[in-house]
């Protein structure tokens, strides 16, 4: 019963002293049972068995729920446009077995899934002012998986997303790291070199080809 359980609890100073300890935590903030018992373990100087009556005890005073704190700690996460595999590695952490954390997971509608990812897309986009496009995709999607969308998810976000970078701005982008490119390399080599080095260095950064050869002959032309 719950009430011998309490006395045990206070029969005993450390787990007491434990217990109180658990319900200034709670007052702070959820816990799931693992980490509860994880928290106590390491502050407390308290046998595990009795960290087990405590969480036992909190849980049947609905304390600690761990139905509700995985719930409600999947929609935070979603809330933040996370994926799926970085929701679940957040969850382990804090004790859940995958397959618990994935039945919740897989309740979610595919398109809502993927809706989510098309914002999270969104805001990156906005935040990366230069590069070409090839560039800009290439680093979306690894953004993508850091984030928990696997490969063939994060290749239907960036379908779905919209990007406001124009070919203008690919243009203007690919003028300022020319013009730094090319004066670093004629300073360092005669003018045949200079150009064979810029293009290289400009192609390595996924730019279009021709466009990089035109805007090459008109560096040549200025100088």
């Amino acid at each position: 019963m719950a009430t011998d359980a309490l006395k045990e609890i206070k029969d005993n100073e450390e787990s007491y002293k434990a217990y109180q300890r658990a319900l200034k935590r709670i007052a702070l903030r959820d816990y799931s049972s693992f980490e509860m018992k994880e928290y106590l373990l390491k502050k407390q100087d308290i046998e595990s068995d009795q960290v087990d009556l405590i969480v036992s005890f909190l849980e049947k005073r609905r304390l600690i729920d761990d139905e509700r704190y995985l719930k409600e700690k999947v929609d935070f996460l979603r809330s933040q446009n996370r994926g799926n595999y970085r929701i679940l590695e957040d969850l382990e952490k804090r004790g859940f077995h995958e397959d618990v954390v994935m039945d919740e997971l897989n309740d979610e509608d595919l398109d809502d899934y993927l809706d989510r990812g098309v914002i999270r897309a969104e805001h990156f986009l906005k935040r990366q002012k230069k590069g070409s496009q090839k560039q800009r995709e290439d680093k979306l999607k690894q953004h993508l998986v850091r984030q928990g969308y696997d490969f063939n998810d994060a290749n239907k976000i960036l379908k779905r997303a919209h990007d406001a970078y124009t070919k203008e701005d690919e243009y203007a982008s690919l003028q300022a790291f020319l013009k730094k490119t090319w004066e670093r390399n004629m300073r360092r080599y005669d003018k045949a070199e200079a150009k064979e080095r810029s293009i290289r260095q400009a192609r390595s950064k996924a730019y279009n080809y021709d466009m990089i050869l035109r805007m090459i002959k008109e560096l040549e032309n200025e100088n």
